[in-house]
């Protein structure tokens, strides 16, 4: 699975728990439990996705390549 499902998933997931924990079936000490759950879903949702968008890195339009080039090359030239 690709890590943007996986962090739809801890999403959805902490969605969940925190309904069934503001919910009132349980006692304080699950409901604390709950909210810790939920925190804890939320950050490792986020850092996942994080990852995913920090990986990608912008390839260079070829117009820029181009350009680039052209101005190495012409500073070479100059160079010699």
């Amino acid at each position: 699975m690709k890590s943007i499902q996986i962090g739809k998933i801890m999403i959805l997931l902490a969605i969940l728990t925190h309904l069934v924990g503001i919910s009132g079936l349980f006692s304080s000490d699950v409901s604390m439990t709950s909210q810790m759950l939920t925190l804890v879903l939320l950050v490792l949702a986020y850092l996942t996705i994080d990852k995913k968008k920090a990986k990608r890195k912008r390839k260079k339009p070829a117009a820029v390549r181009t350009l680039l080039d052209r101005a190495k090359q012409e500073s070479n030239e100059s160079a010699q």
